[in-house]
């Protein structure tokens, strides 16, 4: 699951809310592809 890996990023980052917005990004950059 590729959201979790940008979510993990972001939450190394950025905290929880970093958490949120990475997975979320990753979640629809892997949609569009």
């Amino acid at each position: 699951m590729p959201w979790i890996v940008g979510a993990g990023m972001g939450f190394l980052r950025g905290g929880p809310v970093g958490a949120v917005i990475g997975g979320a990004l990753q979640h629809v950059l892997t949609k569009k592809l």
